[in-house]
């Protein structure tokens, strides 16, 4: 899978939290924690009745004004794959798809109404511990928190609200907190960069004024030279420096003459008999000839060739999350078992849809190809489900690879139809 953040509770106050990015398949791992952050803190609050959503919205704040010093959460290391109650955050790069898994919790007294909210406060607390920008990834929280007092998590609407907490992802800066016994230290060198800066400045003002002056200057002095006399100045050989040729001015339109010459424009001359001038001819011989321009495709192809290729893709990243999830946690594993159990559902649902489109004229053989490499993605899932993977996953990984590039080729040949 693109990234996942797994959170496992020794206790109800020892916590040990891992997160893994799969390459290639991850996007922007930044982004992919503010959507963590987002989506465990929308989940956390739609567990929750109104009445407790305005309690853990204040509590979250104080925490996070707090940089979680009165958090009673306590970050252990360990796996949290060996925990008894345990959350799995997972976004789907790809396809930009999310789930949140729970294990060892249920609706009972203390169960997931207390893990879930906590779950997301100790996650919340690793990025305040570890991130060097925190601030933009507890913005979402932060959001959400504010929005609870107007409007309470559901959740039919929590992914709705999570998602329109996530800011927009700027360019991080260094935003390193300096002591304030250092501030008279630190102050100086602030000053010493800004007049570095203000000279570097002037410098580039002042090149770049010397360069145009310079141009100027050569064009004036070329335009004094006199091709005809092998590059010497226009005035040798006993000559007159010829005058500066004055700009003519564009005429105002004016109506053409219309002679007796069958009612046609006069031309230039003013005369029928007047020679007419010759078309335009480039320096280098004839204009060239324009290439035909390929017609367009229709809305129609564009439509099922981006259908397509939603659906091909689609299907590769998930056959990945799945060989991903077997080779780490065993085949008989229960992650394995509902990741695998979720991807063949997926995978089934993709090749109906396949099916159900009509290629239009011309990409018959094309559809053929992709419907080809979508019925082998479906085997190799449900190889992995009955334990029967042969040959290695290494060797399952270089014919995934191969399925790509004829995916890509095949829909690139597509696209020039």
């Amino acid at each position: 899978m693109s990234s996942s953040i797994t959170i496992g509770f020794r206790d109800r106050t020892h916590v040990c939290i891992q997160t893994e990015f799969t390459p290639p398949l991850a996007d922007d791992e930044r982004r992919e924690l503010l959507i963590h952050a987002a989506m465990l803190t929308g989940r956390a609050f739609a567990s929750l009745s109104p009445e407790r959503q305005g309690a853990l919205a204040g509590v979250l704040r104080e925490w996070v004004a707090a940089r979680f010093g009165t958090c009673p959460l306590q970050l252990v290391d360990g796996d949290p794959m060996a925990c008894p109650q345990r959350f799995v955050s997972t976004f789907l790069a790809p396809p930009r798809e999310y789930a949140l898994a729970t294990i060892g919790c249920d609706r009972e007294e203390g169960g997931i109404d207390y893990f879930l909210p906590m779950a997301a406060a100790a996650y919340l607390r690793q990025v305040a511990v570890t991130d060097r920008d925190p601030e933009e990834l507890l913005k979402p929280s932060l959001a959400l928190c504010a929005a609870v007092a107007i409007h309470p998590v559901t959740v039919d609407n929590h992914f709705q609200m999570a998602t329109a907490s996530i800011p927009k992802i700027e360019p991080v800066f260094d935003r390193t907190v300096v002591p304030v016994e250092l501030v008279e230290d630190v102050k100086p060198a602030v000053e010493d960069s800004k007049r570095r800066l203000l000279e570097t400045r002037r410098s580039l003002i002042v090149s770049a004024c010397l360069a145009a002056l310079l141009i100027v200057l050569g064009v004036q002095y070329l335009s004094t030279r006199d091709p005809k006399a092998g590059g010497g100045p226009a005035g040798g050989h006993g000559e007159a420096p010829p005058q500066a040729m004055p700009t003519p001015a564009v005429p105002p339109p004016r109506q053409a003459g219309v002679g007796a010459h069958g009612g046609a424009p006069l031309p230039e001359g003013g005369s029928p008999s007047a020679p007419t001038r010759e078309p335009f001819r480039s320096v280098g011989g004839p204009l060239p000839v324009p290439h035909p321009v390929a017609k367009p495709p229709s809305p129609e192809m564009r439509a099922y060739l981006r259908k397509v290729r939603d659906l091909a893709e689609n299907s590769l990243a998930q056959v990945e999350v799945m060989l991903a999830v077997t080779e780490r946690a065993g085949p008989a594993s229960e992650e394995s078992a509902d990741t695998l159990e979720h991807g063949i559902r997926q995978l089934r649902a993709w090749k109906q849809q396949f099916t159900a489109l009509s290629p239009p004229r011309g990409l018959a053989r094309q559809h053929s190809e992709v419907d080809l490499v979508l019925t082998e993605l479906g085997g190799i899932a449900r190889l992995m489900r009955a334990r029967q993977l042969n040959p290695t996953p290494g060797a399952i990984r270089d014919r995934m690879a191969a399925m790509h590039d004829t995916l890509t080729k095949t829909l690139n040949d597509a696209d020039t139809l």
